[in-house]
C-alpha cells in the first residue's frame, strides 16, 4: 500500500512540470553566432520580448529587435519566439516556442516549453533562458570565438 500511495504521489508531481524540448539541425553543430535579431511579438507578450532578447544577451550575444521583418540589421541569427498564456487565477505561461533562424533563413534550431495540464505557474524569464541555453549547448556555440567546424552557407 506504502509503494501505491508513493507512486501516485510521484507521478502527480512530475504531472506537474513542464516539459522542455530542443531540436537542431546536424549541419548547425558550432555554429558562429556573435549577433541576434529578435522580431519581438508586442501586445500581450512584452515581457517575453525583453526575456527573449536578455536571454541572447546573457549568452554574450550583441542583440537587435523589431516587430518587423523587414529591413532587419546583418546579423548571424534571426530569433523568433511564440508564447500561450492561460488563465487559472493568474495568468501563466502555458507554452513558448524559439526558433532560430541563420542567415539564409533555415531554421537551424528551436526549443519549446509546454506545461503540463496539472500546471504551474514558471517563472517565463528561467523558462527562456533555460531554453536558449539548452539550444547554445546543443549547437555548442561559443559567442565571440571561431569554431573550428564552421558551417558555409551561401
Amino acid at each position: 500500500m506504502k509503494n501505491i500511495v508513493l507512486l501516485l504521489a510521484f507521478l502527480g508531481l512530475s504531472a506537474c512540470a513542464g516539459k522542455y524540448n530542443i531540436k537542431s539541425s546536424e549541419s548547425s553543430v558550432n555554429y558562429v553566432v556573435n549577433t541576434a535579431h529578435v522580431i519581438n511579438q508586442g501586445g500581450n507578450s512584452k515581457d517575453m520580448d525583453t526575456h527573449v532578447s536578455r536571454a541572447l544577451m546573457v549568452r554574450g550575444l550583441k542583440v537587435t529587435d523589431s516587430e518587423s521583418v523587414t529591413n532587419i540589421p546583418k546579423t548571424d541569427i534571426l530569433v523568433k519566439y511564440t508564447d500561450s498564456w492561460q488563465w487559472d487565477i493568474t495568468m501563466y505561461l502555458r507554452a513558448v516556442d524559439i526558433t532560430f533562424y541563420d542567415k539564409s533563413g533555415n531554421i537551424i534550431a528551436s526549443g519549446n516549453y509546454t506545461n503540463s495540464v496539472f500546471h504551474e505557474w514558471p517563472n517565463e524569464g528561467q523558462v527562456v533562458q533555460k531554453i536558449v541555453d539548452d539550444i547554445f549547448e546543443k549547437l555548442r556555440i561559443t559567442p565571440g570565438k571561431k569554431q573550428a567546424s564552421n558551417p558555409t552557407k551561401p
